[in-house]
């Protein structure tokens, strides 16, 4: 509880999105977990495996993590992500928003 405190009340200087503790470390991840599931659910040689310690069990877990993190870094930096959005969470006025006129 400690470490978790300490974490979450230590503010950057160079980069705050103002986002709640829960949004990091319990958003993020269960956003993960979904996406692996997605893919699991997609994926016709790992949706008919059940949890066993086998070599292809394993391989489409390690598939859908693989797509998980991509899944996520395409979030974070990608032409659709949240930044090209204007969400970039900078602090110092430059930051990149969409105007309409």
């Amino acid at each position: 509880m400690v470490i978790l405190c300490r974490i979450t009340s230590k503010q950057s200087s160079r980069w705050d999105d103002d986002n709640p503790a829960y949004d990091d470390y319990l958003g993020h991840p269960m956003m993960g977990g979904i996406a692996m599931d997605i893919y699991i659910q997609n994926d016709p040689r790992g949706k008919s495996l059940e949890l066993q310690n086998t070599k292809a069990y394993w391989h489409s877990r390690l598939r859908a993590l693989l797509w998980s993190a991509i899944y996520s870094a395409q979030w974070k930096l990608g032409p659709i992500s949240e930044a090209s959005f204007g969400n970039s969470g900078g602090r110092g006025g430059s930051t990149t928003q969409a105007t309409t006129r």
